[in-house]
């Protein structure tokens, strides 16, 4: 029987960065692009060692590193939330790696691991292909035999007595999961609560198109907090453990982006994107940020023009029905 692992031991690299959220549970810094605090990947060390999202290709090896020095010699599971490039984007480099793995991931994103192409060629049209094999790496297909396609209410075992439960949540795109662990009270997000980068300044709503839909959000993070789970496992980044202040703030910061951009309408793209930007910075500075953790949100916060583009494109669906985030309408 291998040797537990102890987060604490002093013969640990210093880039390898794991946190131990509980019994046999940790949290991953996966060094997305290179950074540290961009992505955070959960490992359930149990009977069947779980892993809650693979990352992008770039960020394989570390992480391999990383399961190497913690003792993982196996994967039961590698559990995408999305199919989105930065979470999956791996997907494929361990099933390989971790040839009687399992893949789960939510029923309408399966394909898009089986057969990455067409996710690929999307991404690739935002990003540009050269950026995107540069910031995030090469896809290749996971087996399709080798998928577990995940419904609303299904269990995934990690060899305990208590099972994983799975919640189909859209809203941030609508083949995404939230992962519930009853043990341990965690809740793993993906990115349906929105970027927590963890400087204590709050969170930011994560809203790219097609699938950005802020009324299914409302529904999703109120159906979450009535759950009463312990932490909030955000993928960008880490935990929050005042889970139920976390999921109000979601709800509140995205309704006053659907207002802000809807007050921006008139402005063109470059233009508005640049005054989301400053509002939402200048939000984190009165909040105590630093000039320093100021660059790192605008960085890690993607593309404004993106997050701009999901909201317009929801409102603009929306047509001439009201815009408003009270409860009545969820």
């Amino acid at each position: 029987m291998r040797q537990r692992y102890d987060p604490g031991m002093t013969t640990r690299p210093a880039h390898i960065d794991v946190t131990q959220l509980a019994d046999r549970l940790y949290m991953i810094d996966a060094q997305m692009e290179g950074m540290a605090e961009r992505l955070s990947c959960y490992l359930y060390d149990t009977l069947e060692p779980l892993l809650i999202d693979a990352g992008p290709a770039t960020s394989f090896d570390h992480l391999c590193q990383v399961l190497d020095h913690i003792g993982i010699d196996a994967l039961a599971t590698i559990l995408v939330t999305h199919v989105h490039i930065d979470h999956g984007g791996a997907a494929g480099h361990f099933a390989q790696r971790f040839p009687d793995a399992r893949v789960a991931v939510h029923h309408v994103g399966a394909p898009h691991l089986a057969r990455p192409a067409r996710l690929w060629n999307s991404t690739a049209r935002i990003y540009g292909e050269e950026t995107l094999r540069a910031k995030w790496g090469e896809m290749i297909p996971v087996p399709n035999d080798r998928i577990d396609a995940l419904f609303e209410g299904d269990a995934v075992s990690i060899g305990t007595p208590t099972d994983l439960q799975i919640l189909d949540t859209p809203g941030h795109a609508k083949h995404h999961v939230t992962i519930f662990d009853p043990e341990s009270g965690g809740m793993y997000v993906g990115d349906t609560v929105g970027l927590c980068y963890p400087h204590g300044h709050g969170i930011q709503p994560n809203t790219p198109p097609p699938d950005f839909d802020p009324r299914a959000l409302t529904g999703q993070l109120r159906r979450m907090a009535s759950l009463d789970p312990s932490f909030v496992g955000f993928a960008h980044f880490g935990p929050r453990h005042d889970a139920q202040q976390a999921l109000v703030e979601s709800e509140e910061r995205i309704w006053e982006w659907v207002s802000l951009i809807e007050g921006l309408a008139r402005l063109p793209e470059d233009e508005a994107s640049r005054a989301l930007a400053v509002d939402t910075l200048e939000r984190f500075r009165s909040a105590g940020a630093s000039t320093k953790q100021l660059t790192f949100y605008d960085t890690a916060s993607g593309r404004w023009d993106m997050h701009l583009s999901g909201v317009r494109r929801w409102i603009h669906q929306q047509g001439a029905r009201p815009i408003t985030g009270t409860e009545d309408e969820v």
